[in-house]
């Protein structure tokens, strides 16, 4: 799914997604569009694959009701960023995280 339909009709697809069978992979595509889907627990709990950014994953899980600013570094921000997500996608749910130049880093959700 791509972040650039509507809230409702992403949550719709997703979870018919679900329901069919599929696993459901989601491009958050802006901040914005990220963080407001990110206050659905119905879409997020339909996620088996994201592909955030690091300034979409940021906000996506400050968007989160259990979210605490965490103190250190940027790797520990990213790990912290991540398993917040994580904790509310589907079993072993996976986040494939773009770094521009810097290449990408992939979290997964051990059950």
């Amino acid at each position: 799914l791509d972040a650039n339909a509507p809230a409702d009709s992403l949550v719709r697809a997703a979870k018919n997604g679900v329901e069919a069978g599929a696993k459901v992979c989601f491009d958050p595509t802006s901040v914005p569009k990220a963080s407001l889907l990110t206050k659905s627990s119905d879409f997020l709990s339909c996620l088996s694959y994201m592909f955030p950014n690091t300034d979409e994953l940021y906000a996506m899980a400050r968007a989160l009701d259990d979210w605490v600013e965490p103190c250190g570094s940027e790797t520990s921000l990213v790990e912290y960023a991540s398993s917040c997500l994580l904790g509310n996608m589907r079993e072993k749910a996976c986040l494939v995280i773009t770094r521009g130049h810097r290449g990408l880093l992939l979290a997964t959700k051990s059950n």
